[in-house]
């Protein structure tokens, strides 16, 4: 394992991005670009189908003691490259 890879952070705001309605993130190696209402906080997990972050909704008001504002999000990275990546796509929307 490379050690400064340690050293990175996981979760990237990407500033050159001028969108105003969304912003990005680079996180393990994958580009979200999402709505600003959500503000991406630590990676979930990653797979061969992709990554799956946790982030926080800005426009729901978080009390105290209450993660009620937590979602989560997946990017899908090649959903529609094959039949069978968008069958399983569709399958995973679908539950």
């Amino acid at each position: 394992m490379d050690p400064d890879k340690k050293d990175e952070p996981k979760v990237v705001k990407d500033l050159t991005y001028t969108d105003p309605d969304n912003h990005a993130y680079n996180v393990i190696g994958t580009r979200f670009e999402i709505e600003k209402r959500y503000e991406i906080i630590d990676p979930i997990g990653s797979g061969a189908y992709g990554v799956v972050v946790a982030a926080k909704d800005t426009t729901i008001e978080e009390k105290e003691g209450d993660e009620s504002n937590l979602v989560a999000i997946k990017k899908i990275v090649k959903a529609f490259e094959h039949r069978v990546f968008s069958l399983r796509t569709y399958r995973e929307l679908k539950i």
